[in-house]
């Protein structure tokens, strides 16, 4: 974007949030995801930084609740990093197709 001020931008950042449900539909939780410009060492060459972190409550009132919204959370993270990449970043990442 850019004005009768502003030149073109030098980088851009994205932020992205995903409503995380139950499977009645309530709402659990949320997948974040981040997109910010970096650089890369020691090339000092410019990259993009990605990442994904899912917040929530708990499934029950005790530690295995929170352990089921961890595998939630994980299932969730991996299968949208699946979404948001290419097939390359899955091979160098060997991400299966399961």
């Amino acid at each position: 974007m850019a004005g009768p001020f502003l030149p073109a931008p030098e980088d851009v950042g994205m932020q992205l949030r995903y409503v995380i449900r139950r499977d009645e539909g309530t709402p659990l939780g949320r997948l974040h995801v981040s997109i910010q410009p970096g650089w890369l060492k020691p090339e000092n060459a410019p990259m993009y930084v990605l990442e994904l972190t899912a917040r929530g409550a708990p499934v029950g009132a005790d530690v295995e609740g929170v352990r089921s919204f961890f595998d939630i959370g994980h299932d969730w993270i991996v299968r949208g990093f699946k979404d948001l990449t290419t097939s390359t970043m899955h091979e160098t990442w060997r991400l299966t197709n399961g």
